[in-house]
């Protein structure tokens, strides 16, 4: 008799769980197809709002169907292997969900597309250290050494314009840590006229293991700054002889470039 009664009650729990799942899944798919209508680009208040009041239209829908009943919901226990189902089947497969879910950047702010091309540090400036010019674009100038025994190896001349100092601020402190290329910060003041948050970086990690199993001594410096709307990048390989300090005349000139030919 004990044996029948176990039996019976195995039966009664592995059709109650069967129920729940089949009422978890259709509870799962009506949801995710309602948040398929959900625009992404709303606020997020607003998203978890709509994933709420799909959650409620689905549960309607459910019953509507008679696929739950009222008593159903009302049952504890029942409703608690319910939701665990559903929302895992959610977590699973509804790959909106993740996408309206997801935190939301800050939108960027724009920068022009072209530069003027007295914003850029003249190339007499880069003569007295050993460089020649090479790539140009409307975003960079580029110099090399001109001999192999040159201290300063290479320099990269970097702007990006915006409307406004307050855009140019908002996108360095948003683009500081790539436009550092995950460098080690300089410890220390730098000091240059006219410019504002200036950071300083050393070559990464990555960059120094690489230039080691090369054989190559160099060190690279970043200086990374504001000067009104306008964001400066200044890049210079050296060989192991000049620190941040033997580079800080070519963030100067930058600055003092950009300073007297601002653009507007």
């Amino acid at each position: 008799m004990r044996t029948m009664i176990l039996a019976i009650s195995l039966l009664l729990a592995t059709t109650a769980y069967t129920q729940d799942s089949t009422a978890a899944k259709a509870h799962a798919k009506y949801w995710c197809d309602c948040l398929g209508e959900v625009d992404p680009k709303l606020p997020q208040d607003s998203i978890v709002m709509m994933v709420e009041t799909c959650q409620s239209l689905s549960i309607t829908n459910l019953l509507n169907k008679k696929i739950i009943t009222l008593d159903y919901l009302l049952d504890s226990a029942t409703h608690a292997r319910f939701n665990e189902i559903a929302v895992s089947l959610m977590l699973q497969n509804c790959t909106i969900l993740s996408t309206l879910l997801a935190e939301k950047k800050e939108p960027e702010p724009v920068y022009r597309e072209e530069n003027p091309g007295n914003i850029f540090t003249p190339i007499s400036f880069f003569s007295k250290y050993g460089l020649l010019p090479g790539e140009t674009n409307t975003r960079l100038h580029v110099y090399n050494m001109d001999k192999k025994d040159n201290h300063y190896q290479r320099s990269v001349d970097i702007r990006w314009v915006f409307e406004n100092k307050q855009d140019a601020l908002k996108w360095h402190r948003m683009n500081l840590q790539q436009n550092s290329e995950d460098g080690e910060p300089v410890k220390g003041t730098f000091m240059i006229e006219g410019a504002e948050e200036i950071k300083v970086y050393r070559e990464s990690a990555k960059a120094m293991e690489m230039m080691k199993a090369f054989g190559m001594v160099q060190r690279q410096h970043y200086f990374i700054f504001v000067v009104e709307n306008v964001v400066c990048k200044i890049f210079v390989a050296t060989d192991g002889t000049i620190d941040s300090n033997g580079v800080l005349p070519f963030a100067k000139a930058a600055a003092t470039q950009v300073k007297a030919f601002l653009p507007k």
